[in-house]
């Protein structure tokens, strides 16, 4: 469990799994407000209320980067967090390299306790 909360942690805080995905599944933070669940809770936390939607798209329209590229694999909530969180248990290669080269229980990169 620790070593997957560590993986985790680098694969999300500092994006270390986008090295492992196609570039067009990169999910930046504005991306994160493209889905209509996050659109509705964004105009609730920004405002207060809900606002007329803005029409936000994703480069691609036919790109889904909350679907899974290798499994398919799609979170009831979409967001970086939960994508980049699968992708650990998902990309192989990812969880191989990593293992190797975090083995500690501190970020060597934010220095944060895990």
């Amino acid at each position: 469990v620790l070593q997957y909360k560590i993986l985790t942690h680098y694969a999300y805080v500092h994006a270390e799994v986008e090295n492992y995905l196609p570039k067009k599944y990169h999910i930046s933070r504005e991306e994160q407000c493209v889905t209509q669940e996050n659109r509705l809770l964004s105009n609730q936390l920004e405002s207060g209320i809900n606002r007329p939607n803005v029409n936000k798209t994703i480069e691609n329209d036919n790109l889904n980067k909350f679907q899974c590229f290798q499994c398919s694999y799609e979170p009831k909530l979409k967001n970086k967090s939960k994508m980049y969180e699968h992708y650990v248990a998902c990309i192989k290669q990812f969880q191989a390299a990593a293992k190797k080269k975090y083995n500690s229980t501190v970020c060597n990169l934010c220095n944060k306790d895990l």
